[in-house]
């Protein structure tokens, strides 16, 4: 199981004895530190980071909304491409270096 460091204001935390709306912020600012550490585990860097070890590079995000019990929740979902150059032929039907998959 991953361990993730989610960083919260005291805002956050405050807006959930404040008004209804905390729980909903709370969860929304969780669950999208989730999928940035998730993608940034994928990739295998970080935003602007070079390694050798890399596998993927950002491609935006995507905007979905979620309901959920506490509410309907704006996710930003991280898209990656991955840069893998073969010759085989992908899932897809492309092949050699136009062979771009999105991984989420």
């Amino acid at each position: 199981m991953a361990h993730y460091n989610i960083a919260l204001d005291s805002e956050d935390v405050q807006g959930l004895f404040t008004n209804d709306e905390g729980v909903k912020n709370l969860v929304e600012k969780v669950a999208n530190q989730i999928l940035q550490d998730q993608a940034a585990e994928q990739a295998g860097a970080e935003w602007y980071e070079r390694t050798d070890s890399r596998k993927a590079y950002r491609a935006g995000y995507r905007n979905r909304l979620v309901n959920a019990r506490c509410g309907r929740i704006d996710l930003r979902v991280p898209r990656l491409c991955a840069t893998v150059v073969s010759t085989r032929r992908c899932s897809a039907g492309f092949s050699g270096a136009s062979r771009r998959c999105c991984l989420l």
